[in-house]
């Protein structure tokens, strides 16, 4: 005997013979993620970095943005696609079903893209903090905000009651995200900066970074760490490396480190 749905499958059930006039405001609500993702895709630092994109390129770059965007739908249609049919997050989709050189070369380009593109998000930052907002007012309202939170902590046993034991699984994950922060930080504090062309910093950046996931892998197969293996992740650390030089240095103009 099947389970009855519950919660939004039920809801969803519920409208699936109605007309479209009464089925829309129950879409449009249960895809409040959807809007809330949109919202955090595009913002100011997208604006700025559109307006300074074309003061260097012109209309000749406006093919740019529509090719950007429908990239961007494609992408997060495949992820929420692949999520919600099997039931898993679209990494462990992605080494399972493809390779795990992919899917941790996904992971690290993915960080990358969001350490470039996020650069008019600080240059929006910093002008509305310097130009806009007090500093002084800023921080004393932070500080204030993080004495409430701490007393709040504190008045619910966050000092008083000992911490619940950690699962091996929590205690994996804690160990992949150090170490994910790790790189990030070898990343931007060593290989960045320092002498050594960008492109090269990013592409050992991204190559050792799929070899050490890949390492620390459960699956006995996926630790193996093969010639065939060393060969795509250099070849996808390469091609990183590469293709950021070539759209940010050449393309945008921008002054990479």
């Amino acid at each position: 005997m099947s389970t009855p749905p519950t919660g939004d499958a039920a809801l969803l059930k519920s409208v699936a013979g109605r007309p479209l006039r009464q089925r829309l405001p129950v879409y449009l609500r249960l895809s409040g993620p959807g809007w809330l993702q949109s919202a955090i895709t595009l913002g100011g630092g997208s604006l700025a970095g559109s307006l300074y994109l074309g003061v260097i390129g012109g209309f000749g770059l406006l093919w740019l943005q529509p090719l950007a965007m429908m990239m961007g739908i494609v992408m997060l249609s495949a992820i929420g696609y692949i999520t919600m049919v099997t039931g898993k997050p679209p990494l462990a989709s992605i080494n399972e079903h493809l390779s795990p050189v992919l899917g941790y070369g996904w992971a690290v380009a993915s960080i990358v893209a969001s350490m470039v593109w996020a650069m008019p998000q600080y240059s929006l930052s910093i002008g509305v903090l310097q130009q806009n907002l007090l500093p002084g007012l800023l921080g004393i309202a932070m500080i204030l905000l993080g004495g409430v939170l701490a007393l709040r902590s504190w008045r619910r046993g966050a000092l008083v009651h000992a911490l619940p034991p950690l699962t091996p699984d929590e205690r994996e994950q804690r160990k992949r995200i150090w170490i994910v922060i790790g790189l990030c930080m070898l990343y931007g504090v060593v290989l960045v900066g320092h002498g050594l062309p960008f492109w090269l910093g990013s592409a050992i950046f991204v190559t050792g970074s799929i070899l050490l996931l890949q390492w620390m892998s459960r699956d006995p197969v996926e630790r193996q760490l093969t010639p065939k293996a060393w060969a795509k992740a250099i070849v996808i650390g390469l091609a990183t490396g590469g293709i950021t030089h070539l759209v940010f240095q050449e393309l945008f103009l921008v002054h990479l480190p």
